[in-house]
């Protein structure tokens, strides 16, 4: 099922099925997008079969998620913000904006890789 990220409610937890239309919590094979705002996934909400698109100039907060979680990066003119703290990633980069990555905390992974298409810098 392909779900969006209107977001807002409930602290912008991802594990708030309010958060996304149509309504309802992320489910394995899912599409995700969230194209504005601020999203705070926390634990491993997001289920490793899914993939989360970001575009706009969205922020992603990814704090104590054991689990790689799939981010594409895409589109031109998108600057994205993704946070770490204690978390597993893996980014794939597609943008020709700037992709800004903050890591904090214990531990981090970030697995990064350009899908081809990008070129914008990588600021980490």
């Amino acid at each position: 099922m392909n779900r969006t990220w209107p977001g807002g409610k409930a602290g912008n937890r991802a594990s708030y099925g309010g958060n996304w239309s149509p309504t309802g919590v992320p489910q394995d094979g899912d599409t995700l997008t969230i194209s504005r705002g601020t999203m705070n996934v926390v634990g491993d909400v997001i289920p490793a079969s899914d993939t989360l698109n970001v575009d706009g100039t969205s922020t992603v907060n990814f704090t104590n998620n054991g689990a790689y979680d799939n981010v594409h990066i895409g589109g031109f003119n998108i600057n994205p913000t993704i946070n770490l703290r204690s978390s597993e990633v893996k980014i794939i980069d597609g943008t020709n904006g700037t992709l800004k990555i903050n890591a904090r905390g214990e531990w981090n992974s970030l697995f990064l890789q350009s899908d081809g298409r990008g070129g914008g810098p990588v600021i980490i």
